[in-house]
């Protein structure tokens, strides 16, 4: 009789149980929360670092003068081909392999609109409050249809389309360059356009050239991509809130990421 009391004695009442339940639900709500917001600090990272590796793909594919084989002339001018076959058309071409005259590079769509609104902003003109319109890929492309540094209809991209997407719920919110002239109003240093950013590197130097559209449609033909200037990229989370950038010297083509904690494009 004594031993079947006390084994009753130690068992649990039903508010002891749905207290140690409860506790144990909130436990594993705060560990599950902090495991996504981590997770989400990652694909920011993971981002950012993937696109910190292309640009250092095609710096190296400009600097070493790599060859590509694409059309020189004709409907499919500046398309990749393996065989003159490949360049049949109307009006026919050639297939050459050769430098790409432009060299290689990256093209990142519109950040900001029409209106010359940043892509992040609302309706509500909420700068926290990011826009589907912003850029969520970008394009690796060797530039063959002249030294303009800029990814248009007459290029191609690499690989028949190197479209890299970047982790879902990152985007790139802005872009900006320093420029590194004394004197840069006499030196043409070009004015933010609203139209995207097109990055090259052309042989044997490893610095960037960038083109930033000024206008919507193709670049007008008088377009040339500037050079010696630093360039910063920013990429954001929208559910954290969070940025990094990245970095490319202009002087000596760094190419390098680091958090921002302000979300802003900042220079010294």
């Amino acid at each position: 009789m004594e031993k079947a009391k006390i084994s009753h004695n130690l068992g649990f009442t039903l508010l002891e149980l749905v207290v140690s339940v409860g506790i144990f639900a909130l436990v594993i709500g705060m560990v599950l929360g902090n495991f996504r917001q981590g997770q989400k600090n990652d694909d920011l990272r993971r981002g950012t670092l993937e696109m910190e590796d292309n640009l250092r793909k095609v710096q190296t594919l400009g600097m070493s003068g790599q060859i590509a084989s694409f059309c020189d002339s004709g409907d499919n001018q500046g398309k990749p081909c393996a065989t003159n076959d490949d360049c049949l058309g109307t009006q026919s071409g050639n297939c050459v392999s050769k430098v790409p005259s432009g060299g290689f590079g990256i093209a990142i769509g519109q950040i900001e609109n029409e209106n010359y609104q940043n892509c992040y902003e609302s309706e509500l003109g909420n700068p926290e409050v990011p826009n589907i319109d912003c850029p969520t890929t970008y394009t690796l492309f060797a530039d063959t249809s002249g030294a303009l540094g800029i990814f248009d209809q007459d290029d191609f991209a690499l690989a028949g389309g190197e479209n890299y997407a970047l982790p879902k719920g990152v985007f790139i919110r802005d872009f900006g360059w320093y420029c590194l002239w004394a004197s840069p109003e006499k030196l043409g240093c070009p004015v933010k356009g609203p139209f995207g950013l097109d990055i090259t590197f052309r042989p044997p130097k490893p610095i960037p050239y960038f083109y930033t559209y000024s206008q919507s449609g193709p670049p007008p033909l008088d377009a040339r991509a500037i050079s010696e200037q630093s360039i910063k990229i920013l990429v954001q989370h929208e559910n954290t809130g969070k940025c990094r950038e990245i970095y490319i010297n202009g002087v000596s083509g760094e190419v390098s990421s680091i958090a921002n904690s302000n979300c802003m494009i900042n220079w010294p």
